[in-house]
């Protein structure tokens, strides 16, 4: 029986793979190996086989799905720095070695538009969107020619994923018309192709993270109750963190922040702002600066822009009591980048503080221009939740 035979076998026998994932030795297992433990976030089992993987000689292909199999390694660990460096060696060898009209290569260079919209998402929506729609409009095109099984369903899987992540882009930039429309093609498609089962819950996530942004908090809190257990690392830390930052004098509050401290390096940056948060709800003003301080360090291996800019946003409110200038300086770095990763929510929220303190026509101007804009987003997105959810907002309608 050969390898990737026993992989599906244990798989549908519902078997632990630790043990056979370690017999992989040629080039072909290994990737295979790594590209299963990775579905599954096993990230100590696909770290053991991309060490082994650097030992062996290889075809430039087969280095070439070695570097997408690290990109997507590092990317669920959230050590996304290490990503933007390995990108450049990748498109580097996608563009010197792929042949885009071979259907066989022309799939990694469709997968290289998915990596790259990744690796940008939370620190350059703009450049995100702009890999993921690309990369959508070309397998839209592939989709409608001949194919056999297998080059059919893979390029389903990505169609999906592009759409996922692009949704989630359009959350990230409160474009929340264009992010349920969005999703709600990434839900058909997840259907069509027969893959909702194994990605309903981090689809699902992001459906509740645009009712959080709309305003249908309690809609919102129906389903994270239900992702808190999901087996997705990134989802259950998600679901986690919301609950954890209303009701932060839960007597389980400290052990669940444990909890999520030794996951991914996305879990540890939320971890360590709610930890922040909890100190400035007691008035422990000095901790919290430490707590946020720490937190950007965190944001800067996951390149969060979001988070980072919202610490710096909490920073320049602590520092305004007892160093003013620091407060603006900070503010204003705050707002720099929120309006350069095109992050209007913070744009906003920075801006209010800076109006405070230092009024200023124009930016009040910006302020008034990108709250209305947001408005007639949310309100269209409104509109298209009740479309998508009519048992949830029957009531309503």
């Amino acid at each position: 029986m050969g390898y990737q035979m026993q992989i599906q076998l244990h798989l549908s026998q519902g078997l632990k793979l630790n043990a056979l994932l370690t017999k992989a030795n040629t080039v072909d297992e290994i990737i295979y190996a790594g590209k299963t433990s990775l579905s599954l976030h096993l990230y100590e089992d696909t770290k053991a086989l991309l060490d082994k993987l650097q030992s062996l000689e290889r075809d430039p292909i087969q280095v070439l799905d070695g570097l997408f199999l690290e990109c997507f390694y590092h990317l669920g660990i959230g050590k996304v720095k290490q990503c933007q460096t390995l990108l450049k060696s990748l498109h580097q060898m996608l563009e010197d070695h792929v042949d885009v009209k071979s259907r066989k290569q022309s799939k990694r260079y469709l997968l290289g538009f998915l990596v790259s919209g990744m690796v940008h998402k939370h620190s350059d929506c703009k450049t995100s969107k702009m890999f993921l729609s690309q990369g959508i409009i070309r397998v839209k095109t592939l989709l409608q020619e001949p194919l056999n099984c297998e080059d059919a369903q893979y390029l389903a899987d990505l169609h999906t994923l592009l759409l996922k992540n692009l949704g989630q882009v359009c959350l990230l930039m409160s474009n929340l018309d264009e992010a349920a429309q969005v999703m709600i093609e990434c839900t058909h498609k997840a259907m069509q192709y027969d893959r909702w089962t194994e990605w309903q819950d981090s689809i699902m996530m992001d459906w509740t993270l645009l009712m959080q942004q709309v305003g249908y908090q309690d809609k919102a809190s129906i389903l994270l109750n239900k992702l808190k257990t999901s087996s997705n690392p990134t989802v259950s830390s998600v679901a986690q963190s919301n609950a954890l930052l209303l009701n932060m004098d839960s007597p389980d509050w400290s052990y669940l922040l444990s909890q999520m401290e030794t996951k991914t390096f996305y879990s540890k940056s939320i971890a360590s702002y709610l930890q922040g948060m909890k100190h400035l709800q007691h008035q422990e003003y000095q901790p919290t600066k430490q707590q946020m301080l720490k937190t950007i360090e965190f944001t800067q291996i996951a390149c969060d822009t979001q988070l980072q800019t919202m610490c710096l946003a909490i920073l320049g409110q602590l520092f305004q009591n007892t160093e003013p200038q620091q407060a603006l300086k900070v503010r204003l770095a705050g707002l720099d980048m929120a309006r350069k990763k095109h992050l209007p929510q913070l744009v906003l929220a920075i801006g209010h503080d800076l109006q405070s303190v230092q009024p200023s026509d124009t930016l009040q101007q910006e302020m008034n221009e990108t709250q209305e804009k947001m408005e007639q987003s949310k309100a269209k997105a409104r509109e298209q939740l009740q479309a998508a959810f009519p048992t949830l907002f029957q009531k309503e309608q």
